[in-house]
């Protein structure tokens, strides 16, 4: 309904959304929108100064609707508002119905009908659409690219902001294609489900300043084209969707908060932020950047879903998948032939903070050969293993080549030593030499290639990954643990100095990764639990103690300070695991409880998100440090929380899923068998999931809850729990019963 009109000002509004429209200059200022229908409307979706209109782009200039004037507007009824007789310059003349339509209003619809005055030539012509906040993503083609050519435009330096501010990527998908379009919203907005009547779906990425969707009048992938004259007519309709209605996973418990959290968290987290294929698999409007090492958080979360294709826009993910690694493999390479980082919108570049190719970012190597593996072991794709088996292998053991003293433990080529450069998965931390992540990272990567040359008939590469494995575990417990305090150190430098902030970052992954006995496990988290700045909001963060100011670098000044108790979502997934195998189930739980409800408080995000794409740099401290984005939580201000942002890759904290399936579930598998290690907590008795493994649907069904496994039955078979279940016995559609010893 019109819930306010004045003369250069019309409000409509229904629980499901707050559409404000300036009629004085024809575009929507303002969309707020509910997919309950209880109008507690979401932050504002449309970017400041763009709104949604229509326009016309020419050689010449572009020409938009808010230009307009001597146009009327009046009132039809409750609930429509006309605009007629609007100019689009000289060219054509526009008449617009913006009204709430469907059941209880919860459907915004735009009526555009357009009188072509003479034939032009166009670039683009977005009939209708909004230019929307990068908070927004969608599953599309490449249609066309305007000032960029991804294939050629290879570099490896940073692009000044004035080229990335040119560069567009426009998907174009016809009615007959696509009646509706689904435009995917990051955790603290709904999707937005786009119908057309006619036309082509337009689908704009607009590096560092919005993204557009909306209706053309034709496809422009082959270059301009001359519009007619004449008189059209077409209508957009925008319907919603909570998060969590789109996603491709099977969770059910007796706790109604996980079994809404899981769907709307992959949803939220990991669908909106993969969900623009324009350059590669991981890009989208909101994330600037792609690390490789980056992916093995993406793949963790994957794991999590129970079917490979998901709907007509997003086709088959396993395919994505493959091409997505095929292209980091075959192009994101240095001269060196290592990996490098993917910055700056669609360009291959070098360069990450204060990271640079001096000595380079070796963790970045086992990360992504572990995010092959993880695909791998989801799709069981035995021909694409053995395509990039070698390229893997060859990686690997260019890592095992870092183990200077042949001592069994790598040594990263950063010195460690104070002032040294920063490392490639930390803007701001001198972990070098020694160094605790990039041995956590080599030692699953190990592990993960010696079971894929296994599958691939490699026996004598399998052993050689496995004894390289076990050496590094050794050395590894032997020079690193800090008996004093229960936990590892970070990295010992080239002088020998140790360096102990009691980094989250380090302890927990070396825990996932196998590095970990047994017994060390259970002390190392009673370590954690004791220590005073263990719990921050809803997980330890990065490290529990201030980071002595010499093992920081100063080459980015402010860019890494989140470092000092940063809660990222990503690695906080490693302390989930760790809780559940150190000390069970609800210790576990006690955390996953934390995000949860730290989920439905704000979704794990706040105002303005992603406040960095911008240009902020303004005075000594960057603008996104003084705001939350609230997927981090640092202590940087005092000993309490303050919430101050960092970069907010979403997709990162997939892995919470990761470590919930894995780690609590006890989902554990590789090449060669299925494993079950659950650790269950009270709260989820009784636990039904489905999940997708070595191109198998497989039904999991848990009876009771707890830490002992007291049985596991195989499409009725008994088996006996101490080992594994050989994938032969396992086939698609399998139900595996979990009894545990309450």
């Amino acid at each position: 309904m019109i819930r306010d009109m004045t003369e250069d000002c019309a409000v409509l509004q229904s629980g499901y959304w707050r559409v404000q429209v300036d009629t004085a200059r024809p575009h929507i200022v303002s969309v707020r929108a509910d997919p309950e229908g209880r109008g507690a409307y979401c932050q504002e979706l449309l970017e400041s100064g763009w709104g949604a209109d229509s326009v016309m782009e020419t050689d010449a200039k572009l020409l938009s609707s808010r230009r307009s004037r001597g146009h009327t507007v009046e009132a039809e009824g409750e609930g429509r508002v006309c605009l007629r007789n609007m100019r689009l310059g000289n060219v054509a003349r526009l008449n617009w119905t913006i009204e709430l339509a469907g059941p209880d209003l919860s459907v915004l619809r735009v009526g555009v009908q357009r009188d072509m005055l003479r034939e032009t030539q166009a670039t683009t012509d977005l009939v209708f659409g909004f230019h929307a906040l990068r908070e927004f993503a969608f599953w599309s083609r490449p249609s066309v690219r305007f000032n960029h050519d991804t294939p050629h435009d290879k570099r490896t330096d940073y692009c000044s902001y004035e080229e990335r501010r040119k560069r567009r990527v426009i998907g174009y998908h016809s009615r007959d294609e696509l009646e509706r379009f689904v435009i995917h919203g990051s955790p603290s907005y709904p999707d937005i489900v786009q119908g057309i009547s006619g036309g082509f779906h337009h689908l704009e990425q607009h590096y560092t300043q919005h993204v557009t969707f909306g209706i053309s009048s034709a496809d422009f992938a082959s270059g301009p084209r001359r519009l007619p004259p004449g008189t059209q007519d077409w209508i957009i309709e925008f319907s919603l969707l909570p998060q969590g209605a789109l996603a491709p996973v099977d969770f059910q418990s007796g706790h109604a908060r996980i079994d809404a959290f899981v769907p709307a968290f992959f949803d939220g987290v990991l669908l909106s932020s993969i969900a623009c294929d324009h350059e590669y698999f991981g890009n989208n409007p909101y994330r600037h950047a792609y690390a490789p090492s980056a992916s093995d958080y993406l793949a963790r979360g994957f794991l999590a879903t129970d079917r490979r294709a998901w709907s007509k826009e997003q086709g088959d993910i396993e395919e994505r998948w493959r091409n997505h690694l095929r292209r980091t493999l075959a192009e994101g390479a240095r001269p060196d032939g290592r990996l490098m980082l993917l910055l700056d919108s669609g360009v291959w570049q070098d360069a990450c903070g204060t990271a640079t190719g001096e000595h380079g970012a070796w963790s970045i190597e086992p990360s992504f050969v572990s995010a092959c593996a993880l695909h791998l072991l989801k799709s069981g794709e035995r021909a694409f293993a053995a395509e990039i088996y070698r390229d893997l292998t060859r990686r690997m053991a260019a890592i095992g080549q870092l183990d200077s003293d042949d001592d069994g433990l790598l040594e990263n080529p950063i010195p460690g030593t104070p002032g040294s450069p920063a490392s490639g998965y930390n803007d701001n931390l001198c972990i070098g030499h020694k160094d605790g992540i990039l041995n956590s990272a080599a030692h699953e990567a190990f592990l993960r290639v010696a079971s894929l040359a296994e599958w691939l008939d490699h026996e004598p590469d399998a052993r050689d990954f496995r004894g390289r494995a076990s050496r590094l575990a050794a050395a590894f417990n032997a020079q690193l643990w800090n008996e004093a305090r229960n936990c590892y150190y970070g990295w010992i430098d080239q002088a020998g100095g140790r360096h102990d902030a009691w980094y989250t970052m380090v302890n927990f992954p070396a825990v996932t990764s196998g590095l970990v006995p047994k017994d060390r496990v259970r002390r190392l988290i009673q370590s954690f639990l004791s220590h005073p700045n263990h719990h921050r909001t809803f997980a330890g963060g990065v490290n529990l103690d201030p980071i002595p100011a010499g093992d920081t670098s100063d080459r980015c000044g402010l860019f890494g300070i989140w470092l000092n108790g940063g809660v990222l979502l990503g690695p906080a997934a490693h302390e989930l695991y760790a809780r559940a195998i150190g000390m069970g189930g609800e210790c576990a739980w006690e955390m996953l409880a934390d995000v949860i409800a730290q989920w439905e408080q704000d979704r794990l995000c706040g105002t303005p998100l992603y406040d960095w794409i911008r240009p902020v740099y303004k005075g000594s401290v960057p603008r996104r440090l003084e705001f939350t984005g609230k997927n981090a939580y640092t202590w940087t201000h005092g000993n309490g929380a303050s919430g101050a942002g960092t970069e907010p890759y979403l997709a990162d904290g997939g892995a919470i899923l990761w470590a919930l399936y894995e780690g609590v579930c006890g989902i554990r598998a590789d090449f060669q068998k299925l494993r079950m290690e659950p650790h269950i907590p009270k709260a989820l008795r009784d636990l039904r999931l489905a999940i997708r493994l070595m191109g198998k649907r497989i039904e999991f069904r848990y009876e009771g809850f707890g830490d002992r496994l007291k049985g596991i039955c195989v499409n009725a078979q008994e088996w006996e729990h101490g080992k594994g279940i050989p994938w032969s016995a396992v086939p698609d559609g399998s139900v595996v019963e979990v009894l545990l010893d309450v």
